[in-house]
C-alpha cells in the first residue's frame, strides 16, 4: 500500500511539473526592418543624402519600457505579457530597424546608429520618441514624435508626429508584431521623405 502511494504521488509530482513547465514556456518576439530588394532606387535619394546621418536611441513612454509585450484590454487597464516578451530590449530593436530602414529607402551606406564612428561628421541627427505601440480592441496604435537636427548648425530644423492604427485579422502576439513592424517602416518612410526634402531645399537655396 505504501508503495503505490508514493508511485502515485511521484506521478503526481510529474504531472504537475509538465503543466508548470508547459505554461511557463517563453516566446520570444523581433521586429522586421524592410526588404531593401523589394524598394525600388530613387535615382537622387544617394545623391540627395551625402552626409553622415546619426540615429539616436529611440525613446520609449515608461510603459513600454518592459520585456513582456503591452496590449490594452480598454483605454484603461494595461497587461504586460509575462510569456510573450521582446527577444531584445524594445528601445533598442526600434533603434536598429529604424536605421536599416533608413539605409534600405535612401540606399545609403551612412547611417549609423549612436555613438557611431569615433570620428565621424554628421549631417543630420534623428530622435524618435515612441508614446505607444500597443494593441488596443483587436487594433495595434503606434504614437510618436520624431525630430531631424542639423548636427552643424546644432538646430532642430524639422519635427512632426506619426500616427497609424492598424485593424489585426487575427488579435495574437505575432500579429502584433508583425504590425509593429509595419508601422516602424511607415515611421521610417515619413522620415525618409523628411530628409530628402531637407537635402533638396537646401541645394535649391544654395
Amino acid at each position: 500500500m505504501r508503495t503505490l502511494l508514493l508511485f502515485l504521488v511521484l506521478c503526481c509530482s510529474i504531472c504537475i511539473s509538465a503543466c508548470v513547465g508547459s505554461t511557463g514556456r517563453t516566446h520570444q518576439y523581433a521586429l522586421v526592418p524592410i526588404d531593401a530588394a523589394q524598394h525600388n532606387k530613387q535615382a537622387d535619394a544617394a545623391a540627395a543624402i551625402s552626409g553622415m546621418i546619426l540615429v539616436m536611441p529611440v525613446e520609449l513612454a515608461a510603459l513600454l519600457q518592459h520585456p513582456g509585450i503591452l496590449s490594452r484590454p480598454d483605454g484603461s487597464t494595461v497587461s504586460i505579457a509575462r510569456t510573450h516578451t521582446w527577444a531584445a530590449p524594445l528601445d533598442q530593436q526600434l533603434t536598429n530597424v529604424l536605421s536599416q530602414n533608413l539605409a534600405a529607402l535612401l540606399h545609403s551606406p551612412n547611417i549609423a546608429v549612436y555613438p557611431g564612428p569615433r570620428y565621424a561628421k554628421y549631417n543630420y541627427r534623428i530622435e524618435v520618441d515612441i508614446q505607444d505601440f500597443s494593441m488596443t480592441d483587436n487594433v495595434f496604435n503606434t504614437k510618436a514624435n520624431w525630430t531631424i537636427s542639423n548636427s552643424q548648425t546644432q538646430r532642430v530644423v524639422k519635427r512632426a508626429s506619426f500616427e497609424l492604427s492598424t485593424d489585426l485579422a487575427i488579435p495574437d502576439y505575432p500579429h502584433q508584431v508583425t504590425a509593429g513592424s509595419h508601422a516602424v517602416s511607415s515611421l521610417s518612410r515619413q522620415i525618409a521623405d523628411a530628409l530628402v526634402g531637407l537635402r533638396q531645399t537646401q541645394i535649391e537655396e544654395n
